[in-house]
């Protein structure tokens, strides 16, 4: 039987992996209870960096306001992007948003759809 900590580690991976695919570098924050689930990196045929800080998170719960609060205040200090990947079942498919703003109480969430695809067509 599959536990809570399986699921969301088999959700880290599937991540990991389409991140890896479309090359990106990424450390996986094992037993993660810090700011991001992954850190991904990459570099432009211009020479510009590209540093992602993702959240996964596995069923309907999301992610609380402190925690998206949390995440894009460190990615933007960063220099990176907060990104929240989602899936709302275990065979459903896998969304990405990017985290645009802080959230506020009452407020609707920031965020705008993304995908890897989007940083490997750089210009």
């Amino acid at each position: 039987m599959a536990t809570n900590y399986t699921r969301g580690r088999g959700l880290e991976y599937a991540c990991r992996t389409v991140l890896e695919r479309h090359g990106f570098w990424v450390i996986r924050a094992a037993g993660s209870k810090g700011v991001a689930d992954l850190v991904a990196s990459k570099r432009s045929p211009a020479g510009d960096a590209v540093l992602l800080l993702v959240q996964c998170k596995l069923g309907g719960g999301g992610i609380d306001r402190g925690e998206w609060n949390t995440l894009v205040e460190t990615a933007y200090e960063a220099g990176g992007m907060p990104v929240l990947a989602w899936r709302a079942a275990p065979r459903a498919r896998l969304t990405w948003h990017e985290l645009t703003g802080l959230r506020a109480l009452r407020q609707r969430r920031p965020t705008w759809p993304w995908r890897p695809l989007d940083l490997s067509l750089f210009p």
